[in-house]
């Protein structure tokens, strides 16, 4: 006689399986790329890039002033702030207590992937996926807001409100999600399922953006892709969920077509009038692209100029829009740096927090 857990397993499969054979039939194929298609006023050189300290993977940003920019770290739960002409962190803050982190030796990490400012609010997303095993992961289900106050030559970030960790549950509840499958890529009642990794058939949330009204929050997934085409969906009232403790308030969703390719980041360009989304595979096997987006569903463009970045991969960026500028963010996590021996080794991997770096690249948009 089965049990209730080989029954939810057997489902499971079963279910897999058929994902498995539609993905197949909905994934869009899109060609290698030798170069990231971008729109820039200059050639770009090496006095376009700076590289800062004590970290590999700058997964989410967000520039507050001119001179500065908060950035989280996939690999970790600290948020740094650095000034954009210093290598070091100016400072740095452990939210692990705040977030309610299990340091149980499983995932220790929140994997911060989105950042956008509301109002007076530094609003932050995990991932909200399962680990590269495909095993559920608390931690990893994190959306929270902080402020950021600066004080002479210091600053200070202050946790508000609470996190709230039930996002993804109400995202699977949201009418047009249920149509195109998000709930099975998500099965809350099934602990661990391979195939449920968020690089293959399980949900990976990557992006968050204020609306150009200011009146509501994007969030963006980099996986599932139905039908090949990217989930947008606003968050109403991000400040009572979070402040308040309020049940999420969404609008429908928009399904962006970035030629079969996920968002991994996306932020409204005042200047400009319209969005930049970084876009990417959900399984990291092509170079990221760039897109402009004008705010409806079919107002998409991919950035037409071509600049040649050679192991370069970015995830994330923050913009500047006194400069009228960008800096582009890279995920330099497997990056081949030296260790204390002389010996080559991945960035993520380096014993030594001091040798661990990441790449801006600054571009100016038209």
């Amino acid at each position: 006689m089965e049990t209730s857990g080989q029954v939810d397993a057997s489902k499971a499969s079963r279910r897999m399986m058929n994902l498995m054979k539609m993905n197949s039939l909905i994934q869009l194929p899109v060609p290698a790329i030798l170069c990231l298609l971008m729109t820039v006023s200059t050639a770009q050189s090496a006095a376009d890039v700076n590289e800062y300290l004590s970290m590999c993977d700058a997964s989410a940003a967000f520039a507050f002033d001119e001179q500065h920019f908060i950035v989280a770290n996939d690999e970790d739960n600290t948020l740094r702030i650095f000034r954009v002409d210093r290598r070091e962190p100016v400072q740095s803050f452990d939210l692990s207590g705040f977030l309610g982190i299990r340091h149980d030796g499983k995932s220790p990490e929140a994997d911060l992937e989105g950042a956008a400012k509301l109002g007076d609010y530094y609003f932050f997303i995990s991932s909200h996926g399962r680990d590269a095993k495909g095993r559920l992961r608390e931690n990893r289900h994190c959306f929270f807001a902080v402020q950021v106050d600066k004080r002479e030559n210091d600053f200070v970030i202050r946790p508000v409100g609470r996190v709230y960790k039930h996002l993804l549950d109400d995202l699977i509840m949201v009418e047009e999600l249920k149509k195109v499958g998000l709930p099975d890529f998500y099965q809350p009642h099934v602990p661990k399922h391979e195939q449920l990794e968020p690089k293959h058939l399980g949900v990976n949330i990557e992006g968050l953006s204020a609306s150009a009204d200011g009146k509501s929050l994007l969030i963006g997934f980099r996986n599932p892709i139905p039908q090949g085409k990217a989930i947008l969906i606003a968050l109403n009232n991000p400040m009572s969920v979070v402040l308040e403790g309020l049940a999420p308030s969404f609008s429908s969703p928009l399904f962006l077509d970035l030629n079969g390719l996920g968002i991994r980041s996306i932020d409204y360009l005042s200047w400009l009038d319209r969005y930049l989304i970084i876009a990417g595979a959900r399984d990291g096997s092509e170079k990221s692209r760039l897109f402009y987006w004008s705010g409806v569903a079919e107002g998409v463009q991919e950035l037409g100029h071509q600049v040649l970045l050679k192991s370069w991969n970015p995830e994330t960026f923050s913009a500047f829009p006194e400069r009228s500028r960008i800096q582009l963010y890279s995920d330099d996590g497997t990056r081949l740096l030296e260790n204390a021996a002389g010996e080559k080794c991945e960035c993520k991997k380096l014993p030594e927090p001091e040798r661990k770096r990441f790449r801006g690249l600054w571009f100016s948009l038209e």
